[in-house]
């Protein structure tokens, strides 16, 4: 496995705002999907601070542009405590590469549950994507409400490649 990305220190905070938010991002240059490869990504989310029933939702993205990307991986609408974590682990094999490359994504994204229990939500996708052009995988974060008590973090985000 080869290391490609990963976070070195805790993200930016999303805090105060209903606007999707870029947590956490990697972007694999142009011409760097091959037929064959295979990448692993994962990371985690962490609710710093929390307001009252306001939800959080967590995506991964994959995509030309930023905040444009197909949602391979959704933790949906979750009412998260102080401390809560959100979490992904995903694959992607890529099946041919050209203007109409074929990459299928497959993995898992948790969500605390109820009383802390996590809850485990299957992520797959077939992506459609032009392999010519960079691409960006996100993860990305969107309060329900804007509220000074709600924030959160990347606190992992690391992009590998299968060698």
């Amino acid at each position: 496995m080869r290391l490609l990305y990963t976070l070195l220190a805790a993200g930016t905070a999303l805090t105060n705002s209903t606007a999707e938010t870029v947590l956490g991002s990697y972007e694999i240059p142009a011409n760097g999907l091959q037929a064959g490869k295979v990448y692993t990504m994962s990371g985690a989310v962490v609710a710093t601070a929390t307001n009252s029933t306001d939800t959080l939702r967590i995506r991964v993205r994959v995509g030309p542009t930023t905040l444009t990307g197909t949602v391979c991986a959704d933790s949906g609408a979750v009412d998260v405590a102080n401390g809560d974590v959100i979490a992904w682990t995903l694959t992607a094999t890529v099946r041919n590469t050209g203007a109409t490359s074929v990459v299928i994504v497959s993995g898992f994204c948790s969500a605390p549950g109820a009383e802390g229990t996590a809850t485990a939500r299957v992520a797959f996708e077939s992506l459609s994507i032009d392999s010519a052009v960079a691409q960006k995988i996100e993860a990305t974060g969107v309060w329900s409400v804007a509220n000074a008590g709600n924030s959160c973090r990347c606190d992992s985000f690391v992009v590998a490649e299968m060698v």
